[in-house]
């Protein structure tokens, strides 16, 4: 080889073993996890995040439904009618009303002559 050519294949080497480095390899590689492990831990969180507004959201979307207006003569097959009417999962049980929300159950019984159609009990 002549003088020039033999420094343009020297750096052509150097170059290939700088881009075919194993330890390169390996600093992508652990930079891939974190990013995935990142992502992973935003996706669960983000996922958990919804289901407790929307219980929050459902309940206090309940209690405007059963402080809207009064009516001293609703029982519970009203009571559970007005419900399942305003979208929630209403069934009457003897003296009270069985609300599920969200994997919860919520007791309401009429109020009679107090203000709004009924209390939350448990």
């Amino acid at each position: 080889m002549v003088g020039n050519d033999y420094l343009l294949e020297f750096d052509w080497h150097v170059e290939c073993n700088r881009l075919y480095n194993p330890l390169d390899r390996l600093d992508v590689t652990m930079a891939w996890k974190e990013i995935c492990a990142i992502s992973l831990l935003t996706i669960v969180l983000m996922l958990s995040l919804p289901t407790v507004n929307a219980s929050s959201d459902a309940l206090s979307d309940l209690k405007a439904s059963i402080s809207a207006f009064d009516d001293p003569r609703m029982d519970t097959q009203d009571l559970a009618f007005y419900l399942a009417t305003h979208g929630f999962d209403a069934s009457p049980r003897g003296s009270y009303v069985e609300v599920h929300l969200v994997g919860q159950v919520y007791k309401l019984t009429p109020n009679g002559l107090a203000p709004g159609l009924a209390s939350i009990v448990a």
